[in-house]
């Protein structure tokens, strides 16, 4: 059964009658119904690029097999490549065209990296091995997009991925925002064979803008320390390197050229103790490696801070936090106000607590504190890292 919205696209295309769609039942229970049939009517009828690539989207998202079958094999049809890419005039009459070579079909393919890994990966493979699909750097960079989509990659996509980035090339780059992307153990172990594919100088901002985000993860630190241990030829990456598991600095982030990105790295105080050990150790091998005295402060500067966590789990207080986020829930509102006083007073250190409690809290109306109390201590906290 047709889609309202095809079947109006189509006849819109080709002059139906205006009664043609009258017994055809509301949108809202025919969306879920299979559009086996209506990209290859929709190509025919000459529809427009935009209205054809709705079209493509909801067979991709589509859970029938015959629906996602015939997107396939219309993903081998020139045809419908180039009319994707087609650019069309703008809606708002103001004159100009919309419509990016890829940008369609980057949506398009997206849409089929939200089945299940191995389903996506077996299409993404099948695309991988059409000439005519692959004869477009625009198409290759859209298949490539959506590999990274997938969670749990394929040796078979981490292979893809690999073959298409030849050294010096954009798509080498690409790579390791990819492999960061997808976030598994396999991905993540490749980065270190992609990082010494760039060329020297070239990859500054991999730690300062990506790598820098996953520094707390036991498979980050193993990255920094792979990397490391093999050796950085280039003084300054090697350098940036180091101080992007150990510091934070607000000049790595300049305001222009807008819009100013920072990045999300996440509070090492929520780092597990064999985390914090482990970034302990990779603060002993840098004495080993040539390093700027600028470098060297911010080991000591990191190494200070785990230190003082490490500490702080020592002291008992971290019980003491406990307490007070039990008392939130009290019956009596002297009780609570005076835990969220004592727990504004913790500041960061009871940031990692709070947010555990919020995942299983003892009532809404404790969630509903809990959360404040996050939201106003990390307010606070804002102020003392870059903006």
């Amino acid at each position: 059964m047709r889609s309202v919205f095809l079947t109006m696209v189509v006849c819109a295309s080709v002059g139906c009658a205006p009664n043609a769609v009258q017994d055809t039942p509301p949108a809202a229970t025919v969306r879920q119904e299979p559009v086996g049939g209506n990209l290859a009517r929709a190509l025919e009828a000459n529809v427009k690029p935009s209205d054809l690539e709705r079209v493509a989207i909801g067979a991709s998202r589509s859970d029938r097999g015959e629906d996602l079958d015939e997107l396939i094999q219309m993903l081998s049809d020139a045809r419908f490549l180039s009319k994707l890419d087609e650019k069309e005039r703008n809606p708002d009459g103001l004159g100009g065209f919309e419509g990016i070579p890829g940008r369609r079909l980057t949506n398009v393919l997206a849409g089929i990296a939200k089945h299940k890994p191995a389903a996506a990966g077996s299409v993404f493979l099948g695309l991988a091995r059409k000439q005519n699909f692959v004869s477009e750097s625009t198409r290759v960079e859209a298949l490539m997009n959506a590999c990274g989509e997938l969670k749990q990659p394929s040796k078979e996509i981490l292979d893809f991925l690999e073959a298409e980035a030849k050294p010096g090339t954009w798509q080498a780059q690409m790579l390791i925002r990819l492999f960061l992307e997808m976030g598994s153990e396999d991905s993540i172990a490749r980065i270190e064979n992609a990082f010494f594919t760039l060329k020297e100088g070239k990859s500054r901002s991999l730690f300062t803008h990506s790598l820098i985000q996953i520094r707390d993860q036991k498979k980050g630190v193993c990255l920094y320390r792979r990397i490391l241990e093999r050796g950085v030829k280039d003084d300054d990456t090697r350098n940036v390197a180091v101080q992007t598991l150990f510091d934070l600095r607000e000049e790595w982030y300049p305001p222009l050229p807008a819009p100013r990105y920072v990045p999300k790295v996440p509070d090492r105080r929520e780092a597990s103790d064999e985390i914090l050990g482990n970034l302990l150790s990779v603060a002993d091998l840098t004495t080993k490696l040539a390093l700027t005295e600028e470098s060297r402060a911010s080991v000591q500067k990191g190494r200070k801070e785990i230190e003082e966590i490490l500490e702080f789990r020592k002291s008992g207080k971290p019980a003491t936090i406990a307490k007070h986020i039990k008392e939130l829930d009290s019956a009596s509102f002297q009780t609570r106000d005076q835990a969220a006083r004592e727990l504004r007073a913790f500041g960061g250190w009871a940031i990692p607590q709070l947010r555990a409690a919020l995942e299983n809290p003892a009532s809404a109306e404790a969630r509903t504190r809990i959360d404040r109390l996050i939201q106003e201590i990390s307010k606070a906290q804002k102020k003392k890292t870059p903006q």
